[in-house]
């Protein structure tokens, strides 16, 4: 029940309590838009530790706050004394907040420091009055006075109005101030009353608040106040009985608080709150239930009437209706044409029909729109919250299939069966028919069919009363369609609005006569046409798009069925085979248009010549049709692929302008407007007349974008794939503009050959002369590209695809001079290299790399460059420049000889091939060498490669001990093979080594390379770096300019590796050592160690996948900076040993299951006080588990630890939940992130403990140690990933 705001007997009394509801009104249309815009400043101030009292922060005395140091009011306890943030959190939040406050002086009293991180209205607070709001904790219990300060003291609200808040004098006071001075003067008013004059202008001062454009216009919850604010003025019904109530209770505290707070009351304040109290006491009770009782029997009279309204002629002559317009659709919309082509030959839709992609479209409060989920059923395109709304435009590009979904939405509602039934289609999506059968009636109107008609009901009666009544009845049923518009719930479809133009071009849409709101229409529209201003946002209730079908090859099989009579699926195979190794067209056959228009060509024939030149000449062909029907042929054509066409002859003059253009948007040096441009863009190239006549082809597309001052119309092409052809005609016709503008367009932007590709092939095809005088052009902007790159590969694949369309279009070998300087023959990609052979045969004498990959298993795989003799005359054909050589072959019949390439920098060989001793003798040029698997090269010489500066060998070869004495450049170095008594003493240069198998240094040798920065040993056990005169002795002298050493799969003893830590201990730089998988045995001989005087200059970073009692035996005493163990067995021994590691700043554990129930009574988890970061993982832990290690965490840490906490549980999630809850009070200890591998369920729970706005579960945010953490997070999530499937399985 509602009531209205007249209560009290005196009328200026009652303005006063309109006043009141005013002030509440205008304050709850104001909640939402506050609520959000202080979670914008809750993120922004930055994220508080969460144990700091306000008071802690604020120092004594404070203006405002406290006034006196001794006695403080403030501060007066111990731990409210103010003091510094341990973690300096929440000191930089409230610099923030004073900042944010227009006179640097928030209110203290009022916050509470605690819950900074965790409720943004406590930050709110600190912008509210003084005080009167310590218990306040949101907005909907703060007040009026408390929303208006916020806004006024807040300086983030200064860009959310479209006025200046509180300028300076003498401006004028702005609205907020207003608005707070009059909520002040109603409140303490001391006779209660209000003069109509002085109410007329306070509910004109809170609606211009509520109006303001910026924000407040566009919020649902500002617009339903101001609509309160002016029923409150009329005298009307604003209230229900609850809110009522409320309100009048609320008032009545005021008062009493006002009266037990020992303010001065006068007779008329409590003659009013007497007033009030009698109102309560009787019109809350037996009064109001009387008028609802009332009201209600009123309404039951209304609806009786209404229902005796209906009769049985008008029932009968609707039914009748309802049968003929039915069999009216089954026989006008049950069929489609099988394609544009072929508009005579139709066939029944269901065997045609394929489910459409729908997207739902939001309108933003910008204006603008986007896209966002996918529909799938009727109901979700006609109704919003289950209830059917009044207008719903679906917009689609021309031809991706709006009228067909229209008529099959209209025949789904002519059926009694749900579409399921349906025996042509087996798609589930939009089967819900019963959703239209909602309504009773549904009007197909084609506006295309209705130019010349303005009204729907003038339209109704040509399209479809003229088709199902005789001329004598037709009155009659014009009569009954109004009646049926007025009583039932009708929908009406309007097919085509692009295609309808108002004859008096006053209105955008046809003209409806009102009747009711049982009414939904639904529209379809090309996208171009809602850029129309005429078209309202007020008037688009819903939007959607069609983005085309979702099966398009199910669309091309039915279309197929249609024209082919014989072997239907081995055809469709073939064309959906040429359709995906088709450059161009995967992106076209999501069009029905398209798809049939690719059916019919491929029908044809053209698919035998693979031209996409012609099949973009018929596209434009068949478009341009829609526009004119004149017809015209060339003689001789333009280009070749206009030779068939029908339409472009007569219209050339108009493909010759949109191609111009076409070319100069896409070679505009704005790359933001080539591809969607601005309608006064597009006129300064082409004329109205032009513009027009693109869009009604459809080669033009127009869509409407908004903003807050203006709206503005943007233009593209149906498909970039058209506008890159068109711009190739225009090249092809004016060859100059490539010496012109495109060598411009290529000297500013470095990636531009890649984004010209698609015009490049096109200009393949229609200009082979043109096109041979950009590819010298590419090709030398291209030359300093590295070879075997993305982009050398994306390169030769657009020159391929440019050679074959050139093919295609029958230009001759001769015709065709592509340049390419890097060639790559990949047979595991694409066994036809024949286009690439060609192509390089052309280029002979500018090849400057070539790579050969093909390890096809079988015979029948392989390719001709396997041979040998045929491979060593295709390097031969190109070794004037080869400069890069890469074979991924398996030739062994016989040896490869690259004496000849004697330019060659760089050779790759990965494969069987055999080399000959000498084949390096002339390469005095060559700089990187890599020889792998089963490459064979026994016996290497290399001594003529004296520039070689990285060398990688790696099989079955043996190395001559003085092979490498020549290279005195090497820089880089990798041998896995054998080789005694390696000699590296003239390779001064050296930088890396990586060392595999069967490979002994001479004595020493290490020590002497002053510029080794990083080592790498795998598998070296017992002979690696031993003296080779001397084998039982293991050593590893090192230079000291060593900065990574990495031991992998080596078996030490533990005095080699407390020798090893020694050494890199005594270096002038920090070093990353890395050890994995070692095999560590009891130590010969004690360590000595000089703990008193000896010092460590270096910090280690160790990094091991498991520990040992000799790993820990070495690291005693040792300076580490950063320690990472994988694999943690012994826990007990590791917490003794890192007591006495110093500088250990960084701790990443992996604890195992075992490790820890052998330890879980012992001592608490003490850490060295220099570590300020721990990764911590335990692989599996009980609840009980968990508590007694954060005991232990939380006792042994005596210093501030960031820490990350990763476990894996053995008991219910909510257990582990309710343990971590504690983490909020650990002092010294700040949990950056938890996470929970289940080892139940094999996958994570990922949790914050810390702010809720944060990104949470991202381990990106750890800062410095984000890197690190990731990687090693990495692989435990892998190890733990194993062990849990191991545990499952055994249980």
């Amino acid at each position: 029940m509602a009531t209205n705001s007249n209560v009290f007997t005196d009328k200026e009394t009652n303005n006063w309590f309109k006043a009141c509801i005013a002030l509440n009104v205008t304050k709850e249309g104001l909640t939402n838009f506050v609520d959000k815009e202080i979670k914008k400043v809750h993120n922004a101030i930055g994220r508080s530790c969460g144990n700091c009292l306000t008071e802690n922060l604020v120092k004594c005395p404070t203006k405002g706050t406290c006034k006196q140091f001794a006695n403080c009011n403030f501060h007066n306890s111990i731990t409210k004394r103010t003091r510094q943030c341990p973690r300096n959190l929440c000191n930089s939040v409230m610099k923030n907040i004073i900042t944010q406050h227009r006179y640097n002086g928030p209110s203290w009293i009022n916050t509470n420091a605690k819950q900074w991180s965790t409720n943004h209205w406590q930050i709110a607070k600190c912008f509210f009055p003084p005080d009167g709001y310590i218990n306040v904790s949101s907005v909907q219990a703060t007040d009026f006075n408390g929303v208006i300060s916020v806004l006024l003291n807040c300086k983030h609200f200064d860009n959310c109005f479209s006025f200046t808040i509180a300028p300076k004098e003498p401006a004028p006071k702005c609205v907020l101030t207003q608005a707070r001075e009059l909520g002040r003067t109603i409140r303490h008013t001391p006779d209660c009353k209000v003069t109509d004059a002085e109410l007329v202008d306070y509910l004109h001062t809170l609606d211009t608040l509520l109006a303001d454009p910026k924000f407040l216009a566009q919020d649902p919850a500002a617009t339903l106040a101001r609509t309160k604010l002016a029923n409150l003025q009329k005298d009307g019904v604003i209230l229900t009985k609850a809110e009522f109530d409320e309100y009048l209770k609320e008032l009545h505290r005021l008062l009493i608080k006002a009266q037990q707070t020992g303010e001065q009351i006068s007779l008329a304040k409590e003659s009013v709150l007497q007033e009030i109290s009698t109102y309560m006491n009787v019109h809350t009770t037996d009064g109001l239930l009387e008028i609802e009782k009332k009201t209600h029997e009123a309404i039951q009279r209304i609806g009786k009437e209404v229902i005796k309204q209906t009769t049985a002629n008008y029932e009968q002559a609707s039914q009748e209706f309802a049968r003929r317009i039915k069999r009216f659709y089954a026989e006008n919309l049950m069929h489609v044409p099988v394609s544009p082509l072929l508009p005579s030959c139709d066939k029944d839709l269901r065997e045609m029909y394929v489910t459409p992609i729908i997207y739902r479209i939001e309108q933003l409060q910008d204006g603008s729109r986007k896209k966002t989920d996918q529909i799938y059923t009727y109901k979700d395109i006609i109704c919003q919250e289950d209830m059917s709304i009044r207008r719903v435009f679906l917009q689609g590009e021309p031809g991706t299939g709006k009228s067909t979904f229209a008529a099959k939405l209209v025949l789904d509602w002519c059926s009694e069966l749900p579409q399921s039934k349906d025996p042509y289609e087996q798609d589930a999506e939009f089967d819900d028919v019963t959703s239209l059968h909602e309504f009773k009636f549904v009007f197909h109107i084609a506006l295309r069919n209705s130019i010349d008609q303005r009204e729907i009901e003038t339209m109704i009666k040509d399209q479809i009363i003229d088709m199902i009544y005789a001329k004598e009845d037709r009155s009659d049923a014009c009569k009954l369609v109004q009646q049926i518009f007025e009583k039932e719930k009708c929908l009406l479809v309007q097919d085509g609005l692009d295609d309808w133009v108002d004859s008096k071009g006053k209105v955008a849409q046809p003209i409806m006569i009102p009747h009711g709101n049982q009414c939904t229409i639904f529209i379809t529209t090309r996208p171009w046409k809602m850029s129309d201003d005429r078209i309202k946002d007020s008037q688009i209730d819903g939007l959607v798009e069609l983005d085309g079908v979702n099966d398009p090859f199910k669309l091309s099989e039915r279309i197929m069925g249609c024209l082919v009579f014989d072997e239907l699926e081995g055809k469709h195979d073939e064309f959906k085979t040429h359709i995906m190794k088709t450059c161009g067209l995967k992106e076209l056959i999501t069009s029905p248009m398209m798809v049939a228009l690719l059916v019919c060509s491929w029908l044809d024939g053209i698919h035998l010549k693979g031209s996409l030149c012609e099949i973009y000449s018929i596209l434009i062909d068949s478009l341009i049709k829609k526009a004119s029907n004149i017809t015209g042929y060339f003689h001789p054509p333009p280009v070749k692929c206009f030779k068939d066409t029908n339409y472009i002859q007569p219209n050339i003059a108009f493909i010759q302008a949109l191609s111009k253009t076409a070319f100069a948007l896409l070679f505009s040096d704005a790359k933001e407007s080539s591809i969607v441009f601005s309608e006064n863009i597009l006129l300064s190239y082409v004329s109205n007349e032009h513009k027009n006549f693109a869009l009604k082809a459809g080669i033009l597309l127009e869509r409407k974008t908004s903003g807050f001052t203006k709206r503005s119309i943007t233009c593209s092409f149906i498909h970039k794939t058209l506008q890159e052809f068109l711009a190739a005609y225009h090249i092809a016709r004016n060859e100059k503009m490539i010496d012109d503008v495109i060598f411009r367009y290529l000297n500013a932007f470095s990636d531009a050959f890649l984004e010209i590709s698609q015009v490049f092939v096109f200009l393949c095809g229609l200009n082979i002369k043109a096109a041979n005088q950009l590819s010298c052009l590419i090709n030398q902007k291209t030359k300093a590209i590295g070879p075997d790159t993305d982009v050398s590969r994306k390169l030769q694949h657009m020159v391929i695809n440019g050679y074959e369309e050139a093919n295609a279009n029958q230009y001759t070998h001769k015709d065709i001079c592509l340049q390419l300087t890097h060639f790559y023959f990949d047979y595991t990609v694409n066994k036809d290299q024949n286009a690439l052979s060609c192509i390089m045969e052309a280029n002979a004498s500018r090849v400057l790399s070539l790579g050969v990959a093909d390890r096809a298993e079988t015979s029948a795989q392989a390719c001709v460059l396997r041979d040998a003799h045929v491979l060593s005359k295709l390097i031969k054909s190109v070794c004037k420049c080869l400069k890069y050589l890469y074979l991924d072959v398996d030739i062994v019949e016989k040896k490869m000889d690259l004496s000849s390439c004697r330019k060659l920098e760089t050779v790759c060989v990965n494969g069987a091939v055999n080399l000959s001793r000498g084949c390096f003798l002339t390469l005095t040029d060559l700089k990187h060498l890599t020889l792998t698997l089963c490459c064979t090269w026994n016996r290497l010489d290399l001594s003529s490669c004296q520039h070689l500066r990285t060398l990688d060998l790696s099989g079955p070869g043996t190395l001559l001990p003085t092979a490498l004495n020549s290279l005195k450049r090497l820089e880089h170095l990798t041998l896995s093979c054998a080789c005694v008594g390696l000699d590296l003493s003239h390779c001064h240069e050296i930088e890396t080594i990586e060392l595999r198998g069967e490979i002994t240094l001479q004595p020493k040798t290490l020590s002497k390379l002053t510029k080794l920065t990083s080592i790498v040993l795998y598998r070296t056990n017992k002979i690696f770096l031993k003296n080779y005169k001397t084998p039982e002795k293991f050593t590893l002298p090192l230079a000291p300019s060593i900065k990574h050493l990495k031991l992998v799969h080596c078996n030490l003893q533990s005095d080699v590796l407390c020798h090893l830590f020694d050494t890199l201990s005594m270096f002038d730089r920090n070093v990353t050592c890395t050890l994995y998988a070692l095999i560590i045995f009891e130590k010969d001989q004690e360590r000595i160690r000089h703990t008193g005087n000896q010092t460590y200059k270096a910090c280690i970073h160790l990094i091991c996948d498991e520990d040992s009692f000799f790993l820990y035996e070495a690291l005693e005493n040792m300076r580490i900076r950063s320690l990472s163990l994988e694999s943690v067995n012994d826990l007990s021994i590791f917490q003794e040993t890192i007591k006495t590691i110093t500088g250990l700043e960084k701790l990443r554990i992996v604890v195992n299951t075992f490790a820890i129930v052998n330890t879980c009574t012992k001592a608490g988890f003490e850490l060295p006080l220099s570590v300020n970061h721990m990764l911590l993982v335990f692989l599996s832990l009980t609840p009980s588990g968990l508590q007694v290690q954060l005991d232990k965490l939380k006792e042994g840490t005596q210093n501030c630890l960031d820490v990350v906490l990763m476990f894996g549980c053995e008991g219910p999630l909510d257990q582990y939940k309710n343990i971590l809850t504690q983490l909020e009070a650990f002092t010294n200890v700040h949990f950056e992130k938890y996470e929970i591998l289940d080892r139940r369920n094999i996958h994570s729970y990922k949790t914050d403990v810390t702010d809720d706005d944060a990104e949470k579960n991202d381990l990106r945010n750890l800062e410095d140690d984000s890197k690190e953490d990731t990687n090693f997070i990495r692989k435990v999530r892998f190890q733990a990933e194993k062990i849990i499937k191991i545990a499952l399985h055994f249980n």
